[in-house]
């Protein structure tokens, strides 16, 4: 063997488009455009599976992953992916990929790999049907009950160049209808039942030459973002120059307005205000932060409060070489700034080459609050609110921002999303702070449990009423019925939301109960989908805990790398890194994190806490538990993780139901199965009013359990 070459082990992937060559023949551009676009696709998502993909020529793709867990549900990904957007097409323009997966030893020199593992895989690919995902037994075996796959056996086959023959099983998700029968092997040459048998083993051979050389280069590893579209922007925030004790938030208030009034446009492609404000106040070149962003674009701007005057100034410059598309300056009364901020949306989005129908122009006149007082009012609150979630104290800076929220709903009763956010103080008063004071519990601010949950249900009541956005509507649907007394349409009204949920707003809890009811991968698939709009938010942690959560660890720590890359580590990064390496058994370095992020069990957080429990749960040391016990006693919650974790069925049940029998103790349930990473927390048994919402709702009850936790045997 060469110096410079080593052998290992690997999960390849092989991929090509079935009627290529038809494909071309009809429509050469339009086929090279969808080719194009899927290929970018197809190496996103292997990207976000912790593959990568070793080459793609023509319309062949080769992939090399570490494990055949990750390869299977790549592959499975990408054909739900592209079979949405396949439907889009005409049937005849429709491009279908197959797809084949090998577990083998591979001889990798250089840029080059080689091996029975790369030619398994091509053969797999040659058989498999469009559509399909094709694999060897060797992966069937290596992912057993793994992943929520199907596995349709197709018997032996054999194929060229390998000498034993290849039993082949069709992957599919256990959703899909299995095949009918075993499939026929596909043969490439067609030919040979007319005779023409020398013209078929010359064009074999042709063929056979050039996938060994299609397979034995590799390029570089796939690219983490493709080049952005030419119709994408992001509004920075606006500078306030003058010192008004609000002038700030109106320059805050102005900017959301803008970017609301874009986002109204469905060809452009406008960067979210949470990763847009993410530069706020910071100087950083223009090209620097278009990148991160993923924008070809960006607007910056000014705005000068004097008496009853104010001067806005706005300038949309194109990120590649700085250039200015497009400046203007406008010196108005207070009071046109609406008009104004509308007219800077629609010179922006003209520059942008979008073309503005009078029904576009309306709807970005009507966008946004168009409220002076209520803007300035709704950014004061906002400012609190996410200083709550990313420093804390949460509920002392929730209480605040609801202040300024109330002031904002009064100014402006059909502020939607004002409700939306106002709502969360009460939930984290019902989930973090009630729990285990007793029924009569009033906080130091006079709130007691029965006028939390019903100012919780009219918040969410009202946000619903005055959502004008459709898929919004369906999210807040959801989440409004978590805190009710009847699940009954709960499973139906979560799939309908991520069918909808277009829009870059937060969705609340809905992603932590679709991953304990089973639709993690909706969930997953929704935040990749908005980390096209908001890069820099919070989409990357989710992501690494979804996939923590549905058995990806691998996965997750690639997400918790991407967004460290972009923004720097903080809590919530590591909180997910931490549960990733418990879910692989690299018990020493989430040990060694946790103990860097400071984390303990009287941090007030959410999920932080926790972290106290199940570091020393994975490790194996059981006397910890009784030393925690004794301080969790007034905090059922993590009482019931951490009596789950250390495998203390007793005390998890009586904890369960403690909080079975509070108000809104289900969601609260919901909240803590989705803490915990163990399975089932609980039995059923004890929780009658929690079983009851899952029957009548005909809800499935398998959280998922991706952290091993050897003290528990349920």
């Amino acid at each position: 063997m060469p110096p410079d070459a080593e052998r290992r082990l690997a999960a390849i992937l092989s991929a090509d488009v079935a009627g290529y060559s038809r494909l071309m023949a009809e429509d050469e551009a339009a086929t090279v455009s969808t080719l194009t676009a899927y290929r970018d696709e197809f190496a996103r998502l292997v990207v976000q599976h912790a593959g990568r993909v070793v080459d793609n020529p023509g319309d062949n793709v080769l992939c090399e992953f570490a494990a055949a867990t990750h390869a299977v549900a790549c592959a499975l990904e990408i054909q739900r992916t592209l079979a949405a957007r396949n439907a889009a097409l005409a049937p005849e323009r429709r491009m279908l990929f197959r797809i084949g997966i090998h577990l083998g030893e591979l001889l990798a020199q250089g840029p080059r790999i080689y091996g029975d593992g790369v030619n398994i895989a091509a053969r797999l690919e040659g058989l498999a049907e469009p559509g399909s995902v094709y694999v060897s037994r060797a992966v069937r075996e290596q992912i057993g009950t793994k992943l929520a796959v199907a596995f349709d056996d197709l018997g032996e086959r054999a194929v060229k160049n390998i000498a034993q023959p290849v039993r082949v099983y069709r992957a599919r998700s256990v959703a899909e209808k299995p095949s009918a029968a075993p499939a026929a092997p596909r043969l490439r040459l067609a030919w040979l039942a007319a005779g023409t048998v020398a013209a078929a083993v010359v064009l074999e051979a042709s063929w056979l030459a050039l996938r060994e050389d299609e397979v034995a280069t590799r390029s570089a590893p796939a690219r983490a973002g493709t080049t952005p579209p030419a119709k994408s922007v992001a509004v920075l925030p606006f500078a306030a120059l003058s010192a008004g004790a609000n002038d700030g938030y109106f320059a805050d208030g102005l900017t959301e307005e803008i970017i609301n009034a874009l986002t109204t446009l469905p060809d452009l492609l406008v960067t979210a205000r949470t990763s847009a404000f993410y530069f706020k106040g910071e100087e950083v070149p223009i090209p620097e932060i278009a990148a991160k962003l993923g924008v070809s674009h960006v607007v910056e701007g000014s705005v000068r409060r004097s008496g009853d005057r104010v001067r806005i100034t706005a300038q949309l410059a194109r990120a590649a070489d700085g250039f200015n598309l497009w400046a203007e300056t406008y010196d108005r009364s207070l009071g046109d700034e609406f008009a104004v901020q509308t007219q800077i949306a629609e010179n922006v989005a003209a520059a942008l080459g979008v073309l503005l129908d009078e029904q576009k122009r309306a709807a970005m006149a009507d966008a946004g609050v168009r409220d002076v007082e209520a803007f300035i009012a709704y950014q004061r609150g906002v400012e609190l609110f996410n200083r709550a979630h990313n420093e804390g104290p949460m509920l002392p800076l929730l209480a605040r921002a609801n202040v300024e929220f109330a002031a904002a709903i009064a100014r402006k009763p059909d502020f939607a999303h004002a409700y939306f956010q106002h709502a969360d103080y009460y939930a984290h008063f019902l989930i973090d702070e009630a729990p285990g004071q007793g029924p009569g519990f009033v906080s130091p601010t006079g709130l007691g449990v029965d006028e939390a949950a019903r100012r919780l249900a009219e918040d969410l009541d009202a946000a619903f009423r005055y959502e004008r956005d459709a898929g919004q509507r369906l999210v807040i649907q959801a989440v409004r019925t978590t805190v009710s007394s009847d699940w009954r349409n709960l499973e139906d009204q979560i799939v309908r939301a991520y069918a909808g949920w277009n829009d870059c707003r937060h969705g609340l809890w809905i992603d932590q109960t679709a991953i304990v009811f089973g639709h993690g991968d909706a969930a997953l698939a929704h935040d990749l989908e908005r980390l096209r709009c908001d890069p820099l938010g919070g989409n990357w942690t989710r992501l690494a805990m979804t996939a923590v959560w549905l058995g990806r660890p691998l996965a997750g720590l690639e997400y918790a790398d991407r967004i460290e890359a972009l923004r720097g580590q903080d809590r919530d990064v590591m909180h997910a890194r931490i549960l990733a390496y418990l879910a692989l058994g690299r018990h020493g370095e989430a040990e060694a994190l946790f103990a860097a992020g400071n984390f303990g069990a009287a941090d007030v957080t959410e999920a932080m806490s926790l972290l106290a429990l199940q570091v020393p749960a994975a490790a194996g040391r059981a006397a910890a538990w009784e030393g925690l016990r004794p301080s969790l006693t007034r905090e059922p919650g993590r009482l019931l993780v951490g009596a789950a974790v250390f495998g203390d069925r007793a005390t998890a049940n009586r904890a369960a139901a403690e909080i079975d029998a509070m108000t809104v103790g289900p969601e609260i349930l919901l909240r803590f199965s989705d803490r915990c990473g163990c399975g089932a927390p609980f039995d059923l048994d004890a929780t009658p009013n929690f079983a009851r919402l899952l029957r009548e709702g005909n809800l499935p009850w398998s959280p998922p359990a991706p952290i091993r936790f050897p003290l528990k045997s349920w």
